[in-house]
């Protein structure tokens, strides 16, 4: 088996998600939360970072699902459905649903500490430094299951006599 183009891609952006995931989740967000900073402030730090960095794993995440897609697709349908291609597609596409479910609801309430009137509520008891570490904890288990697509196209990639042209 030849290494293509493709699978080329599908890693590099599966190396670039799971790489800003670990850079946002040990470095960034303990940052954000150490030492006593405004609520506002932290919620405006963090939205921001969290604008920017969602644009590249969102790209990370679609280019690695097409990557890996399309090689899936290369085969028949049995093939399609059953390939290491098709399980990391799959998985690589994953965080998206995660977000829109689980993540999105933290956000608009870490939104709500910035511009109260405009997201609909009121940060009444709410924690800043808590909000930010359940978007970690949930943004971990996001980054967890896009690995395992990870795990599973390298150990198909070991067992299929690559050659590395």
């Amino acid at each position: 088996m030849v290494l293509s183009i493709l699978n080329l891609v599908g890693l590099s952006a599966q190396g670039l998600f799971i790489g800003g995931n670990v850079v946002v989740s040990s470095v960034t967000i303990p940052s954000i939360s150490e030492g006593y900073i405004a609520p506002e402030t932290k919620a405006k730090i963090f939205l921001s970072l969290y604008d920017r960095a969602s644009k590249i794993m969102i790209a990370a995440s679609s280019i690695s699902f097409l990557a890996f897609g399309s090689q899936a697709f290369k085969g028949g349908l049995k093939e399609t459905l059953t390939s290491s291609y098709f399980a990391t597609a799959a998985l690589s596409i994953a965080p998206i649903p995660l977000t829109l479910f689980f993540i999105f609801p933290v956000i608009d309430k870490i939104h709500a500490f910035v511009q109260p009137e405009s997201a609909g509520k009121v940060a009444v008891n709410e924690d800043i430094d808590n909000l930010i570490s359940t978007w970690n904890k949930l943004s971990i288990v996001r980054a967890s299951v896009f690995s395992l697509g990870l795990v599973n196209i390298v150990w198909h990639f070991l067992g299929s006599n690559i050659k590395w042209t």
